[in-house]
């Protein structure tokens, strides 16, 4: 299946770690997607413990062939349980689609590399844009 990423935004950025979220994603459809769920998912020190926290998980829908955007809203990430130095680490905000009801293997993953710091205000993200 042929899927083109033609935008990618992620707003706010560096900002807080835990501030709200809207990532848009914009598609090109090779042919359409029956039962399309969008899994959007945090994995704090990617480098070694990998702890992966779900932000968002869509209801399954149909795609057209042609062009496609798709907004999503997470309220907060959620740092409670992590440690410093898991938080501290490189993170990555990953989106990933399915297609009709497969769980384990994506039809499409977009990978975004995220720096986290300590600042005075307390742990901010910068994400980065695999497109830019």
């Amino acid at each position: 299946m042929n899927i083109e990423i033609t935008n990618l935004t992620t707003v706010p950025n560096d900002c807080l770690l835990s501030a709200p979220l809207d990532l848009t994603v914009g598609l090109k459809l090779e042919k359409p997607i029956k039962a399309g769920k969008w899994v959007i998912r945090f994995i704090f020190d990617f480098s070694f413990q990998k702890h992966s926290v779900v932000l968002l998980e869509t209801q399954p829908k149909d795609y057209s062939a042609g062009e496609s955007t798709e907004t999503f809203h997470i309220d907060s990430i959620d740092l409670s349980g992590l440690k410093e130095k898991e938080l501290l680490n490189m993170g990555l905000l990953s989106a990933s689609l399915f297609i009709e009801n497969e769980t384990k293997n994506s039809a499409l993953d977009i990978n975004m590399c995220t720096e986290i710091t300590k600042e005075k205000d307390g742990y901010r993200r910068t994400i980065l844009n695999p497109l830019e």
